[in-house]
């Protein structure tokens, strides 16, 4: 059961929804030293979202992902982009319904995608076997400071 959490939960487990965070980091955050600080800030505002994948009866942590709104300014597109995502013991099955319950709230939010980065093979498997795309790759050029 995928479980979107409330500013108040969100601090009371801080300290490991940031290990999920560290271990997932995607690579458009590199470079921003104080980076936790202000995921964090987000969480508390509402601006991004920290979500709870747990077992039936919620006593334990399968998985634990960060969402936000993003999209093409130009063209008036908003997509739910999955932030970060890290599995501590989540399966298949698990995914599946919370990519669900993602999509509900994507689609409540006139989203028209759901979008991430991951380098992860099963994953980027079950997304296309889910008719996902995973067709891209995500390139970084480092810009130096000074010459």
């Amino acid at each position: 059961m995928l479980v979107k959490l409330l500013p108040e939960q969100i601090s009371r487990q801080w300290k490991l929804i940031k290990y999920s965070i560290e271990e997932a980091l995607p690579p458009i955050s590199y470079g921003a030293e104080d980076r936790y600080d202000r995921i964090l800030t987000k969480l508390l505002s509402g601006e991004m979202h920290c979500w709870v994948q747990y077992n039936k009866d919620q006593s334990e942590v399968k998985a634990i992902l960060t969402t936000t709104f993003t999209g093409d300014p130009v063209l008036g597109v908003r997509n739910l982009l999955i932030y970060s995502l890290f599995g501590f013991s989540f399966t298949k099955k698990d995914y599946s319904e919370g990519l669900l319950t993602l999509y509900r709230f994507a689609r409540s939010n006139n989203c028209t995608r759901i979008v991430g980065y991951t380098e992860n093979q099963d994953l980027i498997k079950l997304t296309k076997r889910l008719k996902g795309e995973a067709t891209y790759t995500f390139v970084t050029i480092p810009v130096e400071k000074g010459e």
